[in-house]
């Protein structure tokens, strides 16, 4: 119910995972599990193509390089033991990982221990996760219900599922992920997320959630997220391939710095500017929906450092629309123009090299929660 033509008189079948989400098809079409050697979406058209490539970059993934594409191989094999609670991960001398199954806004950690949070929040009113994991589940559960506790249930479902289509349930499910969060976070830990919307009230629940959580965004980062060739984004007037990674820390103060709506937009455009330059500077793009993202993540990166309560940024936004923002967008012509001269001044210059931060494991605690 899944597959369907993707193409008339090409003879192409349109797999299942061409889209990113399971949509039954309006002329659904039965493909060949194993395949020929002319079809698509097969094990024989993508075991070659596909699988074992992606065998090879689990095994030696890298980085490339924006100016020559070039590859940059990083990630070396991990010597780690895995412990079996807090306890065990404290007290053993090598390098050690703790991995955990269970409820986010529950976690068996101690206070103040955990010295990042990495973590990617379910995508509000669009994706539904537990339909996804139910289309699997039903294949696994008879194999491996005998042998493995987690797949005895009827189906994936959980109490306490982060998966509320009102923006406010939202909000506050997600807060509970985002507390439980702070709790375990030393006082100088830092929370970073990643997150897009194409409507304004998600935006407003990520927002409300953080304020929740007691947490204050200390920084936005716009990073190139989706393929744009994929074709939810293809079909897409504005697609948005943009995510802003949010970098949170604790909130210390409650009391509001005063500013006017007039500083805020215009800090905001300030911080807009800045990052777009950035983006064009390395060839990127831009949409009118990536144009969004960028100006609502700043501006809600600046409400939160000036702290002001979601019930605030609610009321400058009402009646708004994220495509209304766009009144807020400033121009990018003199970005464009100052980029140009800067790139063509790079050309000549030494060949960049690409940085990669390494995170020492055996001296940290790295919690990475799932919300769903």
């Amino acid at each position: 119910m899944f597959c369907s033509f993707k193409g008339e008189g090409t003879g192409a079948v349109r797999h299942m995972f061409n889209n990113h989400v399971l949509k039954p098809e309006k002329t659904p079409l039965e493909n060949s599990v194993w395949g020929t050697l002319r079809n698509s979406g097969s094990f024989c058209a993508l075991f070659k193509s596909r699988l074992l490539k992606a065998q090879e970059y689990r095994e030696h993934p890298f980085e490339v390089k924006a100016l020559d594409g070039s590859k940059v191989y990083c990630s070396a094999p991990m010597q780690a033991k895995s412990a079996d609670d807090f306890k065990q991960l404290e007290v053993l001398d090598e390098p050690s990982y703790l991995v955990l199954n269970g409820d986010s806004s529950a976690l068996p950690l101690p206070d103040n221990s955990v010295d990042a949070v990495i973590t990617d929040p379910p995508y509000f009113d669009f994706v539904h996760y537990s339909e996804l994991s139910d289309f699997f589940y039903a294949w696994l559960k008879p194999i491996l219900e005998k042998s493995n506790p987690n797949f005895t249930n009827e189906n994936s479902r959980r109490e306490g599922e982060v998966q509320q289509r009102e923006p406010i349930v939202f909000a506050q499910a997600l807060g509970n992920v985002l507390l439980e969060c702070k709790r375990v976070m030393k006082d100088d830990a830092v929370l970073a997320f990643s997150f897009h919307h194409s409507r304004l009230d998600g935006w407003l629940a990520i927002y409300h959630a953080i304020e929740k959580a007691g947490l204050s965004i200390t920084s936005v980062y716009p990073v190139k997220a989706e393929m744009s060739t994929a074709s939810p984004k293809s079909s897409n007037k504005e697609p948005i391939n943009i995510d802003a990674i949010f970098v949170c820390k604790k909130a210390f103060t409650t009391s509001a710095i005063l500013v006017n709506d007039n500083m805020l937009w215009a800090d905001s455009q300030s911080a807009y500017r800045s990052l777009c330059k950035r983006l064009i500077a390395v060839g990127r793009e831009l949409s009118e929906g990536d144009k969004r993202v960028i100006m609502v993540s700043s501006f809600l990166s600046q409400c939160s450092t000036a702290g002001l309560s979601y019930e605030q940024v609610s009321e400058k936004l009402a009646g708004k629309e994220l495509k209304d923002l766009s009144e807020y967008l400033p121009e990018l012509k003199e970005v464009l123009e100052s980029t140009e001269s800067e790139k063509s001044l790079s050309m000549h210059s030494s060949e960049c090299e690409v940085c990669i931060s390494k995170i020492k494991v055996a001296n940290s605690q790295l919690l990475m929660p799932v919300c769903s």
